[in-house]
């Protein structure tokens, strides 16, 4: 393994599998750490909001660091963004300890142990770059969405679900949902208030909208003959009117136009370039890999991969060159 000063690992005790870190994981690391006498620094979070804790992540690194996220997409996301805001050098590594940890197993694939990801080759990764206003705001790991898409992310990610969904591993998403989770899904569309916004010059007027670099909710991203998105310089721009298309108030039109994302894949088209101006500034939810951040007075939103890039260890045999 390649000497590094220090480990810095980011956790959380609020992760899926944070038992596992506590337990197993913790001491593995401390381990490589005094195999390449390192330094193993450990920053643990909880309840701590997505900016707070990317300049956490941010201020912590040094040059010569190895930066770990160890946990879900929300702390892996977080990370992320964090390591390359540093601009230092260092080199990423990602363990999955959440619930869906679709960034770690993007990297990954099935490998698990820290020692085989730690010590695996590295590709340059750039992130996806989400700047609101005209000023950037997201280094985007895996996905970003609005509207409709968030709504059904956030109930895929509710407590309820997310333990269902450890028991339902190797199906689709949906197959955790239960009807009330549809009915609120279905209420929640309802009462949705998305402003319509230009898109090359039209308007449209699409309640979901999302920004996708990898397959993302267990299988929900299947655009034709591609796999990931990785190391590509474009990436998978979601867009969709649920409302239009299920009207009335009931659970089941609208409940099932999102089991369907979950089935069959989620609607839009392969880009490199976005930007959607709203006809009007809009409070509105947007939701980052694993985490839900509020932003105010949105007038425009736009999407391209950064030139820069971050080194990312990455095992996953397909992503080597």
């Amino acid at each position: 393994m390649k000497k590094f000063n220090r480990f810095v690992v980011v956790c959380s005790p609020e992760s899926s599998r944070a038992d596992e870190y506590d337990q197993k994981i913790t001491h593995e690391l401390r381990q490589i750490a005094a195999t390449c006498n390192a330094e193993l620094v450990e920053i643990s979070l909880k309840d701590k909001p997505y900016f707070a804790t990317v300049q956490l992540v941010r201020d912590s690194l040094k040059d010569g660091d190895v930066v770990i996220g160890a946990g879900g997409d929300g702390i892996n996301q977080a990370t992320l963004q964090g390591a390359f805001e540093s601009k230092r050098d260092i080199t990423a590594g990602f363990l999955s300890l959440g619930n869906a940890n679709d960034f770690a197993t993007a990297l990954n694939g099935h490998i698990k142990s820290p020692l085989k990801i730690l010590t695996s080759p590295t590709i340059n990764f750039q992130p996806l770059e989400l700047s609101i206003n005209d000023k950037p705001r997201f280094f985007i790991a895996s996905y970003a969405t609005l509207g409709v898409t968030t709504i059904a992310v956030e109930q895929l990610n509710s407590a309820e679900i997310r333990h269902s969904r450890k028991h339902l591993a190797k199906l689709s998403p949906i197959a955790a949902l239960r009807s009330e989770s549809l009915s609120k899904i279905s209420h929640a569309i309802n009462d949705l208030k998305f402003t319509p916004f230009k898109r090359d010059c039209l308007v449209h007027h699409d309640d979901s909208v999302g920004f996708f670099l990898i397959p993302a909710a267990k299988g929900i991203l299947r655009p034709s003959g591609i796999s990931n998105f990785l190391i590509r310089d474009d990436f998978f721009f979601h867009f969709d009117n649920v409302r239009k298309k299920s009207p009335g108030r009931g659970w089941i039109s609208k409940g099932l136009v999102a089991g369907r994302w979950a089935t069959f894949g989620l609607p839009g088209s392969i880009s490199d370039y976005e930007k959607l101006e709203f006809l009007r500034p809009s409070d509105m939810i947007i939701h980052i890999g694993g985490d839900t951040v509020n932003l105010n007075a949105v007038k425009t939103i736009s999407a391209e991969r950064v030139q820069r890039s971050i080194k990312v260890f990455a095992p996953r045999k397909s992503l080597q060159v």
